[in-house]
C-alpha cells in the first residue's frame, strides 16, 4: 500500500491479495497457536479458521471496488486513504454477512462482525483470541494496519486471557515466522 490513486485491478492485484492473504495465514496460525498455548483445545481448530476468515470482508469490498472501478473507469477516483477508510468502516459487517450467506457456522460470522468492535464479550474465548492476534498483527505491521506503539499487555484482550509478556513475545515471533513462511 503506497501512494496516490489506486487502480485496484492493475498490477497491484497480486500485492493487494498478498496484503490480505499473507496476514490471514499468519493470523490463522497465531490464533490456533494461542488457543493451544492457553490450553483452550476445544476452540483451537475453530481459532485457526476464525483467524483465517475474520477479515474476509476486506476481500469482498476490494472485489466490489474493483468492479465499480472497471465500470466507471477514470471517472471513479479510488485513493488509498478512501479505500482504507471503506475497508475499515465496512469489512466486519460485510464479511459476517457473506459468511452467513455461505451458511458458515455462526461462530465465524460473529468473530468477523465483532473482532474490531469497541466492546466485546470477555467470555467469548474464540473472539478474544482472534482479537488479540489481530492486534498483535497490527502492532507488527502485518496487514493493512500498523500500530507499532500498541502495548499488547495493556489490552483488555491480553488481560482477559492473562497473557504474560513472555507469551505475547512468543506470539509476535510466531507471527513474524508465519509471515516469512508465507512469502
Amino acid at each position: 500500500w503506497s501512494g496516490g490513486r489506486v487502480a485496484i485491478a492493475c498490477s497491484r492485484g497480486r500485492r493487494l491479495s498478498q496484503a490480505l492473504w499473507r496476514p490471514a495465514g499468519a493470523g490463522a496460525a497465531g490464533a490456533e497457536w494461542l488457543a493451544r498455548r492457553l490450553h483452550f483445545e476445544e476452540i483451537a481448530d475453530h481459532a485457526f479458521l476464525a483467524g483465517l476468515l475474520h477479515d474476509l470482508g476486506k476481500l469482498l469490498l476490494l472485489r466490489v471496488l474493483d468492479e465499480l472501478h472497471a465500470e466507471a473507469g477514470e471517472e471513479l477516483e479510488l485513493t488509498e486513504p478512501l479505500i482504507l477508510d471503506l475497508l475499515n468502516a465496512f469489512h466486519a459487517d460485510r464479511g459476517a454477512a457473506l459468511m452467513e450467506a455461505w451458511d458458515l457456522p455462526e461462530i465465524y460470522s460473529r468473530v468477523a462482525r465483532e473482532h474490531r468492535a469497541e466492546s466485546f464479550d470477555p467470555d467469548d474465548l474464540l473472539l478474544v483470541v482472534v482479537r488479540l492476534v489481530d492486534q498483535t498483527c497490527a502492532r507488527l505491521g502485518i496487514g493493512m494496519t500498523h500500530t507499532p506503539d500498541l502495548d499488547l499487555a495493556a489490552t483488555p484482550e491480553a488481560r482477559c486471557l492473562e497473557a504474560s509478556d513472555v507469551l505475547l513475545a512468543e506470539l509476535q515471533v510466531l507471527l513474524e515466522d508465519a509471515l516469512e513462511l508465507a512469502a
